[in-house]
């Protein structure tokens, strides 16, 4: 699933995740960084002359509780053009689900202990 769209020096560059912990960074359509991570680990490019990296961080202020750390030449740099994959009804899907779960789990290990 594609979270974030950035536009850096004319150039798009998006950064993909899956369930399964397997990042993708992506410059004009072509794949430049691939990782696999649960916490979000750091990819490294370049673009021109210059050296980037991209960390994904827990957000709680955003739709997916998922922000980003952009550095160009080793200093956090901020991205004025950027387009943030924002999906209510996946998020409230996965959270109805995740509370479907816990009820489960938490009424199978109450009847367990009474």
């Amino acid at each position: 699933m594609k979270y974030i769209t950035y536009t850096i020096e004319n150039q798009t560059l998006e950064f993909y995740n899956t369930i399964l912990g397997k990042e993708s960074v992506v410059l004009n359509g072509k794949k430049i960084s691939e990782k696999r991570s649960f916490f979000g680990t750091e990819h490294y490019f370049t673009i021109g002359e210059d050296n980037y990296s991209i960390r994904p961080n827990f957000d709680f202020s955003s739709a997916w509780c998922v922000g980003f750390k952009l550095h160009k030449n080793g200093l956090p740099y901020n991205v004025t053009k950027s387009t943030v994959k924002n999906n209510r009804w996946l998020a409230l899907a996965f959270l109805l689900s995740s509370l479907a779960i816990g009820f489960a789990v938490g009424y199978s290990i109450t009847k367990l202990i009474f």
